[in-house]
């Protein structure tokens, strides 16, 4: 049997001595609502703005002039809500905070909107790339390389013949 929480003014267990939850678990309890809201929000903006990257592009390259004026307005907004609610829930006034983090659900949904609508103008396709012609750079440094390795291979064949002949001078003398 575990008696962790059977101990201390809490309404849990067979030795709790009062049936009302403790400040600090009402605190953690409505803290933790807030930030869920806050975190599914704040995933949701996460995604939305990598829609983009697997086709190399930023936002600003897709959106149209006037949806990205719209985009910086919904943007700014929603962060004024994330320090918004980021305030409230310092003051502990979890009401305020909770309505500013729910609140996001609306800029969220009107960013990815936006996001919708500027990607249906991007498109991907599929090319084959050719393989890029020759350079005269590319050409001297093999025609160089080249010329070094058969200048490399006749001195050491003329080293080895000019000791092979004196090695047979030795042996007549």
């Amino acid at each position: 049997v575990n008696y962790l929480w059977s101990v201390a003014p809490t309404p849990f267990g067979p030795f709790g001595s009062t049936a009302r939850l403790t400040f600090a678990l009402i605190d953690a309890a409505r803290r933790n609502v807030v930030f869920s809201s806050l975190n599914a929000s704040i995933a949701q903006v996460s995604s939305i703005m990598g829609q983009f990257d697997k086709f190399g592009k930023h936002m600003e390259d897709v959106l149209l002039p006037g949806e990205h004026q719209h985009f910086v307005r919904r943007w700014n907004v929603l962060k004024f809500k994330i320090r918004r609610t980021s305030t409230y829930l310092s003051l502990l006034n979890f009401n305020t905070a909770l309505f500013y983090a729910r609140s996001l659900r609306h800029d969220v949904r009107a960013i990815r909107n936006a996001v919708l609508r500027a990607g249906q103008f991007v498109h991907s396709y599929v090319g084959c790339i050719h393989d890029e012609q020759p350079s005269v750079l590319r050409f001297l440094i093999y025609l160089f390389s080249g010329g070094a390795l058969l200048i490399m291979a006749y001195v050491a064949i003329h080293n080895l013949l000019h000791l092979r002949k004196k090695a047979d001078f030795r042996k007549k003398l």
